[in-house]
């Protein structure tokens, strides 16, 4: 499968979920794949490739799916019903990855999966740490990476009532989310529900964690101080927005 410096899914390292999935990390996006690295969610795939785009192309619709595993349907298999949204959608063989990348983003996908950087002048963006209404009083929280802060906290998993604790403007919003994974994993972090959702010992804790993290010069300094930590009840989604420095209306646009 790998020649002319394609992905080489075998080397990368490995990251678990649970017994069966995991993800790795290639060029600035999280690839969801079996335990064995002979399946990939083509599904979550297709997200990654287009968020990260303003002219997004066409996705992969409905009917070219159904006629892609029609034409093969052992390179395909659909997996429902694991509890989280990691798993949702379809898997297909790994020895279809450039095909399908290339379908997703002609562009974008192809040069994803050859290794080769693309100019986006998109990737700028945000981290965030929260605790959506369901775990606030806990000690679990979430991180993640966004380029609108409003929509990301206006889905069904977070909504109204979500406890905004830190943003940070990033460069590139998918690099820097990997970083910021990475530093809560290997500094004691407990994995909770998905990959996201880490159990700490507190609010301490998850916002030292948030600000300590090793970015570099992926901070984007364009709009001065890049970092904003929030103590508990100043910005609650939809009930109470932060005054201080104009954060909110910033982080709205």
């Amino acid at each position: 499968m790998t020649s002319n410096n394609s992905l080489d899914i075998t080397s990368l390292q490995y990251y678990p979920i649970d017994s069966n999935f995991g993800y790795v990390e290639y060029n600035g996006i999280n690839l969801y794949v079996s335990s064995d690295k002979q399946w990939f969610n083509a599904t979550k795939l297709t997200k990654s490739l287009k968020d990260s785009t303003i002219n997004s192309h066409v996705s992969i619709n409905r009917l070219t799916w159904y006629n892609l595993v029609n034409a093969c349907p052992d390179l395909f298999q659909e997996i429902n019903g694991k509890g989280t949204q990691v798993y949702k959608g379809w898997f297909a063989s790994i020895i279809l990855l450039p095909q399908i990348a290339s379908l997703i983003e002609p562009v974008r996908g192809t040069t994803w999966y050859f290794g080769r950087s693309w100019h986006d002048n998109d990737s700028k963006g945000l981290l965030y740490l929260i605790q959506p209404p369901r775990l606030v009083g806990t000690n679990i929280f979430k991180i993640g990476e966004t380029k609108n802060m409003l929509r990301r906290l206006s889905n069904n998993e977070y909504g109204k009532g979500t406890y905004i604790y830190g943003i940070v403007n990033v460069t590139n919003r998918r690099q820097a989310e990997n970083i910021l994974i990475k530093h809560f994993k290997d500094n004691g972090a407990i994995l909770k529900e998905r990959y996201e959702y880490f159990e700490l010992s507190g609010l301490e804790e998850a916002q030292r964690l948030f600000e300590n993290t090793p970015l570099d010069e992926l901070l984007d300094l364009s709009n001065g101080k890049p970092l904003h930590l929030y103590k508990p009840g100043e910005w609650i989604h939809g009930e109470i927005v932060p005054t201080i420095d104009n954060d909110y209306e910033m982080f709205e646009q």
